[in-house]
């Protein structure tokens, strides 16, 4: 049975795909304000001034979604299109691991989960910028459901690594032979293994979450 995290999860999944058939000029205008709303305090300090005269684009591939970015004299601005200086790619869950803070930003573009492109010095200051923000900047309820979300996304990475599945052990041992006959299967006698190792991994990782 899915838990509150894994519904966040699972339900972002199914609408997010969604916004790609949203017209741009809503999509700009609920961007815009919501970015300029929630970001209010780094803007006042200055913290995206290197985006100013500058474009950024955000593309999240597995969503067909693609936004560009700049600062300009009301705050963050939100094009179609236009001539970007750097590019910023990668899919929606990597994004949502980066914002939860479920995941180290070096690690995800290290690893070329996330991949900037074009001018790698503004790239690298976007990224500096996003890790250095506070999750107290977000409204309570946003922080909130963006760290579940994060939070269930990393237990399925961490479960998916678990090294489980150590095979059939065969009480005969011996060579395999391709041509055995139905007799000999039996007589094999197939035993499956449990691995307490892995047992006791999946009950910590569950008793942490």
């Amino acid at each position: 049975m899915l838990n509150r995290k894994q519904w966040l999860l699972k339900g972002a999944d199914r609408l997010l795909p969604l916004m790609r058939k949203v017209p741009f000029v809503v999509q700009r205008l609920a961007l815009q304000q919501a970015l300029n709303r929630c970001l209010a305090e780094p803007l006042r300090d200055g913290g995206f001034e290197l985006l100013r005269g500058r474009w950024m684009c955000l593309r999240i591939p597995d969503l067909g979604l693609r936004w560009y970015l700049t600062l300009g004299r009301d705050g963050l601005r939100i094009a179609e299109k236009a001539e970007a200086q750097v590019t910023i790619s990668g899919n929606w869950r990597e994004f949502l691991l980066l914002a939860s803070r479920q995941e180290d930003p070096d690690t995800l573009f290290f690893r070329r989960r996330l991949v900037i492109e074009g001018d790698t010095e503004l790239g690298l200051g976007l990224k500096n910028l996003i890790d250095s923000l506070d999750p107290d900047v977000l409204p309570p309820w946003l922080w909130r459901n963006l760290e579940r979300a994060g939070k269930a996304w990393r237990r399925e990475i961490a479960l998916a690594q678990i090294p489980c599945g150590s095979g059939l052990a065969r009480e005969s041992g011996g060579s395999v032979n391709i041509n055995v006959g139905w007799a000999d299967v039996f007589a094999s006698k197939p035993a499956p293994t449990f691995d307490l190792h892995c047992f006791e991994h999946c009950v910590r990782l569950t008793d942490r979450l």
